[in-house]
């Protein structure tokens, strides 16, 4: 008997069957020739000629149609549902349909090129022109994309333009005022990187990550350097924090300034939004936010001179600059 190679099997799944050619050769002097089977039956089994193949199950990977794209302008991604399927439909185990590709779930698309949002942005307040008794400070205010591409004043006339000048430090002086806050001539168009959007009725904020704006340094209105505060003067402050003192035990300060100024004192003429009423509590805010209105000014006795401490009794008691009343000898 001698076979040939079996054919291809009649399904790829769910159970076929496949055949082969088989015939008996007989080999004598004239050379091997095809005789009948039953010679060769007399002597073995004829082998077989059929048998089954492709046992396995049928399945196959199923994708369903594309989701819409993520984004409705610009590109995107849109996904779509894999499973491995068997007969009937039914859902079997990815690792059942390994013999084949599994299809991809998700793709890039494309949709319409976004159109640049244009509107009005903001840079951040500049220091006040004073420190007391209403100054004026100014911002920055364009017309742009959020790419800072600049446009014409036509395209954000559907909002009011935001302001761009404002009062500020409105509290009353309660001790000389010797050196205005000025914006620094220096850093005029080199705030862009803090330019935000302008949102109608919301605070617009300085950015947390704009540490160089946080020191607020006092800068003289005529000089190109920064005013050096009067704490950092040979003999430090005068009590009303603003004036240097010329000399030990407050030479040269405003009369009755003897004691030593306290560190608050120093400080709140040179922050952002100046002093309290009180003249010595830094403000918060524009509208003299974080600051206690009151207090001493509405005691019995009212305010010492420093304008913060209560004074307990008629002529200034208990405070720093009270002289007693002259004994009769």
């Amino acid at each position: 008997w001698t076979t040939g190679e079996w054919n291809v099997c009649s399904v790829s799944c769910g159970g076929g069957s496949q055949v082969r050619n088989v015939q008996c050769v007989s080999h004598d002097a004239s050379g091997p020739r095809v005789v009948e089977d039953a010679v060769c039956a007399a002597y073995a089994l004829v082998p077989p000629t059929l048998q089954t193949c492709s046992m396995q199950r049928c399945v196959s990977w199923r994708a369903s149609v594309w989701s819409a794209c993520s984004v409705t302008c610009g590109t995107g991604d849109q996904s779509r549902e894999v499973m491995c399927v068997g007969a009937a439909s039914v859902q079997l185990a990815d690792t059942s349909c390994t013999a084949s590709l599994r299809p991809v779930a998700t793709q890039p698309c494309s949709m319409p090129a976004c159109l640049l949002a244009v509107s009005w942005h903001v840079g951040d307040w500049g220091l006040c022109s004073k420190s007391c008794e209403s100054g004026l400070r100014e911002r920055q205010v364009m017309c742009s994309d959020r790419e800072r591409n600049l446009y014409p004043v036509e395209h954000c006339n559907s909002v009011p333009k935001p302001l761009t000048l404002e009062t500020c430090n409105t509290q009353p002086c309660y001790h000389p005022q010797v050196v205005p806050s000025m914006q620094d001539p220096r850093g005029q168009g080199n705030t862009q990187h803090v330019f935000i959007p302008y949102v109608p009725d919301h605070a617009t904020v300085l950015r947390p990550d704009s540490a160089d704006h946080l020191t607020n340094t006092v800068y003289h209105a005529h000089n190109s350097g920064p005013a050096q505060h009067c704490s950092r003067s040979y003999y430090g402050c005068c009590p009303d924090g603003v004036m240097a003192a010329g000399g030990t035990g407050g030479l040269g300060c405003p009369r009755g300034s003897s004691h030593p100024p306290s560190p608050e004192q120093a400080i709140c003429t040179t922050t952002r939004y100046g002093c309290c009423r009180d003249g010595v509590t830094i403000s918060r805010g524009s509208n003299r936010e974080g600051c206690q209105e009151y207090g001493c000014i509405n005691t019995r006795y009212g305010c010492c001179r420093d304008g913060v401490s209560a004074a307990q009794g008629l002529n200034k008691e208990d405070c720093l600059e009270h002289v007693p009343p002259a004994q009769p000898t």
